[in-house]
């Protein structure tokens, strides 16, 4: 639908924050909820009343993301009111998708209860291993107990589940990283996001890499590993249709589409990111400050935390579903990109089966996607 919209909402707390994790998170022992409800209420209100045309307040509402940090530990009342305000200011689609991210630690029965109540139908669970020592590399809080209990908890109170698993560790084996699927598998997922660790700048696995004490897996090891999970997700049924992304069918993460299919979406919330169509040929791109204290006081004083705003033109616009439609298995429809591609690196690359065009769309191949960043770099040289 031209004219659906989504929403983002971003809780930038977190118990601990990871040694790979670049996401804009952090800690603290002090949160006022009654706060942070009003605010996320008030920068929401503003941007529904600045910066979505008119052509979207009779549009459907198609999802809700509540990502972070850890948006578990905030108080459920929280999502309740955004949820309540999103009804009465939207046309709910019949199947609106409404997730919820979660550790392992913070999943317990009465609070997915509690969330399920107020509107939450999907949870996203970040197990990424079964294996405590893999865990302990990781910097994770949880333990192998806390990540099947969490399943257990989740699948129990939502029909929609998720969960993120990570793989490509240093020193991990192939045998470990099987080990790990099959008990994934044994839940019979309908999704999964099944990540290669990489190490980010900004990180502690960065600053450790710098000091020559952390060395990254080779390409050699992370195409093996990539290749092996293709091949074990596909044997249970599940269709990798983003790089990272695995589901069965009609069950693929709504949200996630959105930004993949160059959709629109509000982003609330510090480092949120917005991007609404405003016609054919520009789009809205939003970015919120990344410090929670920061965004509160431009809440307080202006009724938003945005940072950056800016006019998108066609060709930003293309360059950016380019990159997103080549993350998925479907690929983009090439009409959509063909002004910016170089016509000769296409036939290369055709040549070389890194791409392919079916039925009018361009998409990369098994191949491709293993070198993702040059295929982009090359089309568009």
């Amino acid at each position: 639908m031209k004219n659906s919209i989504s929403l983002y909402v971003h809780w930038p707390f977190c118990e601990t924050k990871c040694p790979y994790c670049d996401f804009n998170s952090h800690v603290s022992d002090n949160i006022d909820s009654e706060t942070w409800k009003l605010s996320f209420l008030k920068e929401l209100n503003f941007m529904v009343n600045n910066y979505l045309p008119l052509n979207f307040k009779n549009g459907k509402l198609i999802s809700i993301f509540f990502g972070g940090g850890t948006p578990s530990i905030m108080h459920y009342s929280i999502a309740e009111s955004i949820i309540n305000f999103c009804n009465k200011k939207f046309i709910f689609s019949d199947n609106i998708e409404i997730t919820m991210e979660a550790n392992p630690k913070s999943t317990f029965k009465s609070v997915l209860k509690d969330f399920k109540k107020v509107g939450i139908n999907r949870l996203s669970l970040g197990i990424q291993s079964f294996n405590d020592t893999e865990l302990k590399y990781l910097g994770r809080e949880h333990n192998s107990y806390d990540s099947l209990k969490a399943l257990n908890i989740g699948f129990e109170i939502f029909s929609k589940n998720s969960f993120d698993l990570i793989y490509g560790l240093p020193n991990q084996k192939l045998v470990d990283w099987e080990k790990n699927l099959d008990i994934a598998f044994s839940y019979q997922p309908k999704h999964l996001s099944l990540y290669q660790l990489t190490i980010e700048k900004g990180t502690k696995f960065y600053r450790k890499y710098l000091e020559k004490k952390l060395l990254p897996i080779s390409s050699d090891k992370e195409s093996i590993f990539y290749e092996f999970t293709l091949n074990k997700t596909k044997k249970v049924g599940l269709n990798n249709y983003e790089i990272s992304n695995f589901s069965l069918p009609k069950e693929e993460c709504v949200h996630n589409l959105v930004y993949w299919n160059g959709g629109n979406w509000l982003g609330i919330g510090p480092g949120a990111h917005g991007r609404v169509l405003l016609n054919k040929n520009t789009r809205l791109v939003t970015e919120n400050r990344k410090n929670p204290k920061s965004w509160l006081e431009c809440v307080k004083l202006f009724n938003n935390g945005i940072e950056e705003k800016r006019v998108e033109d066609n060709d930003e616009y293309s360059l950016e579903i380019l990159l997103m439609g080549l993350r998925q298995k479907k690929g983009i429809k090439l009409k959509k990109v063909i002004k910016i591609i170089n016509s000769e690196s296409l036939k290369n690359l055709i040549r070389s089966k890194k791409v392919e065009i079916q039925n009018n769309y361009l998409r990369s191949t098994d191949e491709g996607r293993k070198v993702l960043d040059s295929l982009l770099t090359s089309l568009t040289l």
